[in-house]
């Protein structure tokens, strides 16, 4: 999980709990810039999702074990393309 600065700053003791404790189980990292972040995402070939919740289509299943992808987190400011 690739995070903006705004969001980092709000990964605390509420998060976790708030998350069930999953805020544990996952890698995250600090984009700054995010724009930066990005580019070496698509420069390694990483497939970049983002958190949004209007889409009709849910994201479709990884192939096993493909751990080439980055789900971006608190991108809304200045969006991701």
């Amino acid at each position: 999980v690739l995070a903006s600065r705004s969001v980092w700053n709000n990964l605390g003791g509420r998060a976790c709990r708030v998350s069930m404790g999953w805020l544990y189980f996952m890698d995250l990292f600090l984009g700054e810039p995010m724009s930066e972040a990005l580019k070496q995402l698509r420069h390694r070939g990483c497939r970049i999702y983002c958190a949004e919740d209007h889409f009709a289509e849910a994201v479709k299943p990884h192939e096993p074990g493909d751990r080439r992808w980055a789900l971006i987190v608190g991108h809304e400011h200045h969006g991701v393309s």
